[in-house]
């Protein structure tokens, strides 16, 4: 379940013109955030053609979405900044960008059987083909966990 930190060979370092079709959504960090994602996902996937991603990737949005939301708020930020997210396919593929303004690395957990949380990055690990983040080389800092989708 362990991410990767985007080495080289990765789909997060294809450049963005590999990556024919491409959305980007920005939201509030406020808890209705990962059901705004979902929304926007399916809607995207449907048009690309891609009906069977659509249901991993929501899965994947929401549980990505729904952690930055998380950091966001035990930050108490005076005012709360976004969340961004990207969503690029190749035709085959769907990788996944959530952008938040927190630096720190997201951290897998073991959930035990009676935890109300801490399965978010298993489901993330048991639905990608590789999973990861990175940290943007320029402003405006914090992190990017990135999940690529595909359907094999």
């Amino acid at each position: 379940m362990e991410a990767t930190r985007a080495p080289v060979g990765s789909p997060f370092h294809r450049c963005p013109e590999s990556w024919p079709r491409q959305s980007h959504l920005e939201l509030g960090a406020y808890r209705s955030a990962a059901g705004s994602a979902r929304g926007h996902v399916a809607g995207v996937l449907r048009e690309w053609g891609l009906r069977e991603l659509v249901e991993p990737t929501e899965y994947v949005i929401s549980e990505l979405v729904a952690n930055s939301v998380l950091a966001t708020e035990a930050m108490q930020w005076l005012i709360r900044p976004p969340v961004r997210l990207w969503l690029l396919s190749d035709g085959a593929a769907v990788l996944v960008h959530v952008w938040d303004a927190i630096a720190a690395a997201p951290q897998p957990r073991v959930a035990g059987p009676e935890d109300e949380s801490g399965r978010g990055l298993a489901i993330v690990a048991a639905l990608s083909a590789q999973w990861g983040h990175h940290w943007p080389p320029r402003e405006p800092g914090g992190k990017v966990t990135w999940a690529l989708i595909t359907s094999a």
